[in-house]
C-alpha cells in the first residue's frame, strides 16, 4: 500500500503540487519507512551515471551560453535521510559535485542541514513549516551570492 499513490497529481517537471501543512510522528515515521525503502538503495551505492553527467554539463553550458549564472543547490535533507548515503559514495558525489562546480564558475548553496527532521513528512520532503524556513534562507543566502 503506497501511501503517496493517493496523492495530489505530480507537476509537470516533477514534484507534488500540494504542500502539506503537518503530519504527525506516526505519518512521518510511516512516510519516513516509505523514502527509506525507496531511497537507500540508491544512497548505498551512489554514483553519477555518464548520461547524467553529460546531461547536467549540457545544461550548464547552454545556461552559460545564455549568459545565466547558475548556483548549485545541495537540497535540504533531515537527519535520518543523511544518515542513509554511503560515506566514501557521499564522498565521491561531494567532490563531483565541487569539480563541476569549479569547471562551471558556479557556486555551490549547501542546504543540507537548514531544516529539522520535524521540517519534512519523510525526512527529505519539506512540508509548509521546512518550505517557509528554507524560502527564508534561501532568499538571504541568495542576496549574498549574487552581491558577489
Amino acid at each position: 500500500d503506497d501511501p503517496l499513490a493517493r496523492s495530489d497529481a505530480l507537476h509537470p517537471r516533477g514534484g507534488h503540487t500540494t504542500v502539506y501543512g503537518d503530519v504527525t510522528p506516526a505519518e512521518r515515521a510511516r512516510r519516513t519507512a516509505l523514502a527509506q525503502k525507496e531511497n537507500e538503495p540508491h544512497l548505498r551505492h551512489m554514483t553519477v551515471r555518464p548520461a547524467a553527467d553529460r546531461a547536467f554539463r549540457d545544461t550548464l553550458r547552454e545556461a552559460a551560453d545564455h549568459g545565466a549564472r547558475v548556483v548549485l543547490l545541495r537540497a535540504p535533507e533531515g537527519p535520518t535521510f543523511r544518515h542513509w548515503y554511503d560515506p566514501a559514495g557521499l564522498a565521491r558525489f561531494d567532490a563531483y559535485i565541487e569539480g563541476v562546480a569549479r569547471e562551471y564558475g558556479a557556486p555551490v548553496l549547501d542546504a543540507r542541514l537548514w531544516l529539522d527532521e520535524e521540517d519534512f513528512h519523510d525526512s527529505h520532503h519539506a512540508i509548509q513549516r521546512g518550505a517557509d524556513k528554507f524560502t527564508a534562507r534561501f532568499a538571504r543566502e541568495m542576496v549574498a551570492i549574487l552581491a558577489r
